[in-house]
């Protein structure tokens, strides 16, 4: 008792370091002047101009699809010269210029940098962090969004591929096809080229680096339940609720690779893990509104209580009620094209490939935390059924940590033994 007591004494601490320190550095960064942010994000117009809101990559594969109307509302965000409020005031507010007659933010960045319109309004976007401003606002001092996009690619081409060196260093190389799969549900490309999409993405890749550098360190004590709660904290800050399940799943099937001991212990590993990411995850947003109503001096649970019940309610889509379940198949029916399916059907056959039929049920049970895993992604989806149902074409991310563990469950299971034949 008394350890868990230290625990939650530890990580009630964590959270309030993240909260102020989250605070403090948005802050920071809010106060950096905004001149030259606005002189290159006027220079990477045609961007925007010639793609237009949501370009598709591949005309038809929603996965392909691109969200320059949230990167809009980043750049928007991180131009606006925060309206005659001190820097303390905009980091909480987070504010952006808007047009009353124009609805689509794309439009809007097109309208005010390219057509050098005078907007007429601001929008206020408190109840999330924008912890993306950290890195957006100093890297357009420098760049524009086109630039930043290349750079983009560039850095987490390169954090694939030290993952990939890592995998094979500790002779992990049969869950290389997992995390393959789990790449073509993500759509790496696509993800670079929208800034929206790349916080998970990063988390992912970085998390998952530092666990493989890490876990003979880490897996003594309690340190693993620091790390996902830290995790659930960071998302929080980062993410602009796309599909932060990937945070979680992705490192946690991860452990589990490293951790193979017996199905008992991977399952409450996965509750425990899961438990304390969801109470960082809840802790640093709950965080964000107590310091915006305390800096604000308004209420901005209330807002967030109105949108919580719209992005957990009940979906109607074109005039038609969508049941949470069929917010899910929504969300799959982004896969369900010949090429994913011809992919995921060859990766089946290749991890099935060599199973001992023998030895499969005595280590069957040793599936069961990789397919909890699995599922929670899922669960994510049905309880946010109404938010899921409209942005379905990017939250279906979700699902790469689906494909990593369930993929993984199968690239566990034993293999027949090779024989050699004997020299000459």
């Amino acid at each position: 008792m008394k350890q868990i007591v230290e625990i939650i004494a530890k990580q009630a601490l964590l959270l309030i370091t993240g909260i102020l320190a989250g605070t403090l550095a948005m802050i920071i960064v809010y106060a950096l002047p905004v001149g030259r942010m606005d002189t290159n994000v006027r220079s990477s117009m045609e961007v925007f101009y010639t793609e237009g809101v949501y370009p598709q990559q591949v005309p038809g594969y929603k996965s392909t699809q691109l969200d320059n109307e949230t990167d809009a509302i980043m750049l928007l965000g991180a131009i606006y010269d925060g309206g005659g409020y001190p820097a303390w005031q905009q980091a909480m507010r987070a504010a952006r210029i808007d047009f009353a007659d124009q609805d689509a933010c794309c439009n809007e960045l097109i309208w005010y940098a390219w057509e050098n319109r005078i907007p007429d309004g601001e929008t206020e976007y408190s109840r999330y962090w924008h912890g993306y401003m950290l890195w957006l606002k100093p890297l357009l001092l420098v760049f524009d969004y086109a630039d930043i996009r290349i750079l983009n690619m560039m850095f987490q081409t390169v954090l694939l591929f030290l993952l990939i060196k890592k995998l094979t260093e500790k002779g992990k190389t049969r869950y290389l096809l997992p995390l393959a799969m789990a790449l073509i549900v993500l759509n790496p490309v696509a993800a670079a080229m929208s800034l929206q999409f790349s916080s998970i993405y990063d988390i992912v890749l970085i998390s998952m680096l530092l666990i493989l550098r890490n876990h003979e360190k880490w897996r003594a004590g309690n340190r693993y339940l620091y790390l996902f709660f830290g995790l659930g904290m960071i998302t929080a800050f980062f993410d602009f609720l796309t599909y932060p399940m990937a945070a979680l799943c992705m490192p946690l099937t991860l452990y589990l690779i490293l951790e193979q001991k017996n199905w008992k212990a991977g399952v409450w590993k996965v509750i425990l893990f899961s438990l304390c990411f969801g109470a960082g995850y809840a802790g640093m947003w709950a965080g964000k509104w107590l310091m915006g109503s305390l800096l604000l001096q308004e209420n901005v649970l209330e807002m967030v209580l109105t949108q919580f019940a719209v992005h957990t309610g009940n979906a109607t889509i074109n005039g038609a009620k969508l049941s949470k379940l069929d917010v899910i198949l929504r969300n799959l029916k982004v896969l369900m094209k010949w090429p994913y399916l011809l992919c995921f059907a060859s990766g089946m056959i290749v991890c099935v490939k060599g199973i001992s039929l023998k030895m499969v049920k005595e280590h069957l049970s040793m599936t069961a935390p990789f397919l909890i895993v699995g599922v929670i992604p899922f669960v994510w989806i049905y309880l946010t059924s109404s938010h899921a149902a409209w942005c379905y074409w990017y939250t279906y991310r979700g699902f790469m940590a689906s494909a990593f563990a369930f993929f993984c469950a199968l690239a566990l299971l034993p293999r027949k033994a090779r024989l050699c034949k004997k020299p000459g």
